[in-house]
């Protein structure tokens, strides 16, 4: 790939245009047709589907919609109340699974013309929702590609991935994810009920260290922030343990305060909120490890040990795009 390919938008993308159109960054002559593109494409996993079972699980042979609430929702008792009338829900169930400011379930439904529906029906009534499918949050297409340096420049953001420099107009981010990730041992069967720390909020200033899920197992962990595009299906992972943050005002050498800094200052060029709901929204219960076959297909690419923030990320990119669509 020639660099001039990467520095080619200027403008915020259109549907369909721009440097972020199609599948990647650029898409070279020379690509097989079909093919995902993207810096990094051999190297990223692909994910499978999960089976579940249960309201809150998906059965393998069945397609699972998730109804989602927006971050919007302002919670108050007669907002709770008539999303219970609505929904079919007790305003206690509503309440323990949706939390405004992030991304909230309000149903899993196999059926996907009873999603939409419901989605519409509440779209009358003022609701920020969207419904997307929980295969998305395994999409091989949804690759992560890290950041090795990143600029920030007055009206461009400048990242360097595979050694290229790509720069792009803040218009084209779409949303902002942070949280932690880290690979989670399989050590140990996954515990039933819940438990606190699964639902832990991510502490500013942390650095890489060793903590436990809900099962128990240790897991070691690090903070991330994934960039989501308008047109584009790869997603910009800036890891703080690799990504050169030193051309940003502000940052001092230290991974996670760096991250912070960096990511706040992304936000604020973009007038997008940071979604770090991770360890809070009820839409990180859906995508557990646990629900993962331990022995991959074999010739598969599927990873084991992909990350749950992975799929996170995934599903709250897709709900944002969703959202945007909606709202035009």
């Amino acid at each position: 790939m020639e660099p001039a390919l990467y520095n080619a938008a200027r403008q915020p993308p259109g549907p369909g245009q721009g440097l972020l159109a199609g599948r990647g960054p650029a898409a070279a002559e020379s690509a097989p047709k079909r093919r995902p593109i993207g810096p990094g494409a051999d190297e990223i996993p692909v994910f499978s589907r999960p089976e579940r079972d249960g309201d809150t699980k998906l059965i393998a042979s069945e397609c699972c919609m998730l109804v989602l609430l927006g971050p919007s929702f302002a919670g108050s008792p007669q907002g709770f109340a008539k999303l219970a009338e609505l929904s079919g829900l007790v305003t206690y169930d509503l309440r323990s699974r949706i939390k405004p400011g992030w991304w909230g379930v309000i149903r899993a439904l196999a059926d996907k013309e009873q999603a939409n529906d419901l989605v519409a029906r509440l779209r009358r009534e003022g609701f920020p929702v969207v419904s997307v499918e929980l295969d998305c949050a395994w999409n091989p297409e949804r690759r992560f590609v890290k950041v090795q340096a990143l600029r920030l420049e007055p009206s461009e953001l400048v990242l360097r991935v595979r050694d290229q420099e790509m720069v792009l107009p803040y218009a084209a981010v779409l949303t902002i994810v942070r949280g932690e990730l880290g690979l989670e041992s399989r050590s140990l069967p996954r515990a039933k009920g819940s438990s606190s720390s699964a639902f832990r909020v991510v502490v500013v200033g942390a650095d890489v260290g060793v903590s436990r899920d809900g099962a128990g197992r240790s897991t070691d962990s690090f903070q991330a922030t994934d960039l989501h595009f308008h047109t584009a299906r790869w997603i910009a992972r800036i890891d703080p343990r690799t990504a050169d943050l030193a051309s940003v005002p502000g940052t001092v050498g230290t991974h996670a305060r760096d991250l912070e800094v960096v990511t706040a200052e992304i936000a604020s060029r973009t007038g997008l909120r940071v979604d770090q709901g991770f360890r809070m929204s009820s839409l990180s219960s859906y995508v557990m490890e646990s629900h993962r076959s331990a022995t991959p297909a074999p010739g598969s690419m599927a990873d084991p040990h992909s990350d749950r923030f992975d799929r996170y990320s995934r599903l709250v990119g897709e709900a944002e795009a969703a959202a945007h669509v909606a709202s035009r």
